[in-house]
């Protein structure tokens, strides 16, 4: 009995010290995985207001002029602001930022700017996860009338 004893001797020891590595590197992975999904709601967020500020600068002389709505020449210089602004307040790094206007708009809304935003996660433990980009493309068009009648200008 006392041989056996001796040979089971460090086997705890063993197991805990395997325990406590493979709890870490889950650790490691819930907490990368969460901030993956956290970047990539904020980043949506930030595309979509960007779309709503590049939306939003709207060619006021051609407005006045003949009533018609079309967007400023330099629409993507509001969304580039606010994308700029936003991402380093949350200070989720350097954007990637694209504004444009699609070529085919769907029928009724002809002033639609779709805005993609893309940043890099950096991740906790960079030899499990290797560093990877998150995008999210946003789209917004210009309305006209009041909160109960919205209809394309």
């Amino acid at each position: 009995m006392i041989a056996r004893l001796k040979a089971d001797r460090g086997s705890v020891s063993a197991w805990v010290v395997i325990f406590a590595a493979v709890s870490i590197v889950l650790l490691v992975m819930l907490v990368d995985g969460g901030q993956a999904m956290l970047v990539k709601v904020r980043v949506a967020d930030i595309a979509e207001q960007g779309a709503r500020a590049a939306a939003d600068d709207v060619n006021t002389g051609n407005l006045r002029a003949n009533g018609t709505v079309t967007l400023a020449a330099g629409y993507c210089g509001p969304a580039t602001t606010i994308v700029s602004d936003y991402m380093s307040s949350a200070q989720l790094g350097t954007p990637t930022t694209t504004c444009q206007v699609p070529s085919d708009p769907p029928p009724g809304i002809p002033e639609l700017v779709s805005v993609t935003v893309s940043v890099q996660v950096h991740p906790i433990l960079p030899l499990i996860f290797r560093t990877f980009t998150v995008t999210s493309t946003q789209s917004a068009t210009v309305f006209c009338g009041n909160a109960d009648e919205q209809e394309a200008c």
